[in-house]
């Protein structure tokens, strides 16, 4: 089975390539820009790479002549697959012995098969016949079509006429109202290790990620009950490291109460000894898994930001229960993800292209891990905490807390609250952008509010004050030096818009839609203007109605009417009306949706937004 690179920034014309040359007995990868590709080619060697090397202003980006200059690229088979043709790209395709070159509005899936498969089949590098690619012959001996010459192809380009009409079809480059099906994506990944093997080097990792001494002694001396605050302290002082990072805790936001602490004693009794065993170990870990900057494609002051501010939300939520539900809670959030160190640590290549796959495919990074490496990192963390002998009630809220809320009624009745407890404040944590798991996704809150029956104003509380105590924390947290330059995620996200960008969120529940939470979180204090887009939350078909009304209404108090609509749904099926959907332009959205999507689908929108107007003007 042949084996093809396939590098487009568009996931559907990805998707949809990938299942038709599947059905062609060729086997895809996908990488959403150069450098992915770049990257998948450290540990991949397809057959022959399909790519468009100009983009949308016909510049070379430098990637054919990167490739040549590669030791193991010099002969892999290139097709161009563009809507660019002048002479000048067409000289470098030339100059960079480019076996193909394909115009997409001109798009002809047997023709492109037959230009892979006659590319693969020559590896003629430097063949003058590679112009014949970019005037494919019929496919069909009866259709009698002209070749298409270079003078031809660049007229079709810049028209947008397609040259001929025999056997032609559209390429679909803008996406249509539904993202295609995640599941029908997710069936046509494939293992990259055994499960034996991983496993093997899990355990191994396991071995030298071990727990220090000093942790393994103030666990027992916690767990005694004949063991006193003085034993505690000197079996802190023993390690300066641990001494040191728990000073720094207990004058953090956390546990600050007004003077500053200036001895071990006085930290550990701000902390309580009963929650210290807790603090050590979660130090103690954080400390073991920060060490590189991008370990198997994971940022770790990213990484760990999102599980500090998961840990705050956590206790946050899990505080009317009580300090010591708290204090667990916030265990919970600083180690659910810990799973996700442990499998790039052990197979960091294969990590590093889960990461890849879930971000150019734009699916949940726990779902991509369970096709590709048969195991998902809360499974890892059960066999973990196990073994750093945690306290069990940590357990089943870390394995499952990505499940549905109904899906966590189901499987851990008797601990439903606190594997919820989890699962929201992992959802708030991607909400409010605060860091990054490697999992850029946003999924959706209201089930999980409801289940454990919250109050709006704890929700806008957590908005208001953790983004602030995670910042504070993080830095008393991490041990590194070099924390200085840490970009926010928010901020970065804000950035991929590449356009302004002030939506108009509407939902029956605001307090309770993560969509808001997230533009909130985007929104530029310094910007200014009214609302130029609409994101309405859709959550039932009798939703429709109200949600639409919602959405007048919202747009009347902003002195604006009939703005572009993303409508956002479970299923990406609900959209407004259609009298409200008529009078505008709309797309629909699946939630979860990725980060990438979502900029995407904006822009998508906006730029149909000027089009339409600028016709009609």
């Amino acid at each position: 089975m042949l084996t093809l690179l396939l590098v487009d920034a568009h996931p559907l014309v990805r998707e949809l390539l990938s299942a038709a040359l599947k059905a062609h007995d060729m086997r895809c990868l996908a990488a959403s820009d150069e450098d992915e590709a770049r990257a998948m080619l450290s540990f991949h060697d397809p057959d022959a790479i399909v790519i468009d090397p100009f983009g949308k202003s016909g510049q070379d980006s430098g990637f054919l002549r990167w490739l040549r200059d590669q030791p193991t690229g010099g002969t892999v088979p290139v097709v161009v697959l563009t809507d660019i043709a002048t002479r000048e790209t067409v000289k470098a395709a030339v100059e960079h012995r480019v076996a193909g070159y394909l115009i997409k509005r001109q798009f002809s899936l047997s023709r492109f098969v037959q230009t892979v498969r006659r590319a693969v089949n020559t590896r003629a590098a430097s063949d003058p016949a590679l112009l014949d690619s970019a005037t494919p012959a019929p496919t069909r001996p009866d259709a009698q079509k002209p070749p298409i010459r270079i003078e031809e192809a660049q007229a079709a380009a810049q028209s947008g006429v397609p040259v001929g009409n025999a056997g032609v079809v559209s390429m679909p480059v803008n996406k249509p109202a539904v993202a295609p099906d995640p599941a029908e994506a997710l069936r046509t990944l494939l293992p990259v290790v055994k499960r034996s093997e991983l496993q093997e080097r899990m355990d191994e990792a396991q071995e030298l990620r071990a727990l220090s001494p000093t942790v393994g002694r103030l666990m027992s001396l916690a767990d005694n009950p004949n063991s006193s605050i003085d034993d505690i302290v000197k079996a802190v002082k023993l390690d300066q490291a641990v001494a040191l990072k728990l000073l720094r805790l207990s004058n953090s936001t956390v546990y600050n109460r007004g003077e500053q602490c200036d001895s071990i004693k006085k930290a550990v009794l701000r902390i309580g000894g009963s929650q210290i065993k807790q603090a050590v170990m979660n130090l103690s870990v954080i400390d073991q898994f920060s060490c590189s900057d991008a370990m198997g494609g994971l940022d770790t002051k990213h990484f760990w930001e999102h599980a500090i501010a998961c840990g705050l939300i956590a206790g946050r939520l899990a505080k009317p229960r009580g300090d010591e539900f708290a204090d667990s809670a916030m265990t919970m959030g600083l180690l659910h993800d810990i799973g996700r160190m442990i499998l790039a640590h052990a197979a960091p290549d294969e990590y590093r292209q889960v990461l890849q796959t879930a971000r150019s495919m734009e699916l949940p990074l726990e779902q991509v891990e369970k096709r590709m490496l048969m195991i998902d990192h809360a499974e890892v963390m059960d066999r973990i905490l196990r073994t750093w002998q945690f306290p069990k009630a940590l357990f089943n809220p870390i394995v499952f807390h990505h499940l549905s809320a109904g899906n966590i009624r189901r499987a851990v009745p008797q601990e439903s609250q606190e594997a919820a407890t989890l699962a929201l404040a992992n959802c708030l944590a991607h909400a409010m952008l605060l860091g990054s798991s490697g999992n850029e996704t946003i999924y959706p809150i209201e089930d999980l509010c409801e289940l454990l029956r919250l109050d709006s104003k704890q929700i806008l509380k957590i908005e208001q004050e953790v983004p602030d105590e995670t910042s504070d924390l993080k830095f008393s947290m991490l041990s590194r030096s070099d924390l200085g330059n840490w970009t926010e995620r928010a901020a970065e996200w804000a950035d991929t818009f590449g356009c302004e960008f002030r939506p108009l969120v509407v939902s029956l529940n605001p307090e309770f839609d993560s969509t808001r939470i997230l533009c909130q979180r985007l929104k530029d204090p310094m910007q200014v203007g009214k609302p130029n887009i609409a994101l309405v939350r859709i959550r039932n078909a009798r939703d429709r109605v109200p949600v639409g009304q919602a959405l007048v209404d919202a747009e009347r108090a902003a002195g604006v009417e009939n703005l572009p609509v993303i409508a956002i749904s479970a299923g990406g099926e609900l959209a407004l009306e259609h009298g409200l959907a008529s009078k505008r332009v709309n797309r629909n959205m699946r939630i979860p949706f990725a980060m990438s999507r979502l900029v995407r689908t904006v822009r998508e929108v906006l730029d149909e937004q000027e089009r339409t107007l600028s016709a009609a003007a």
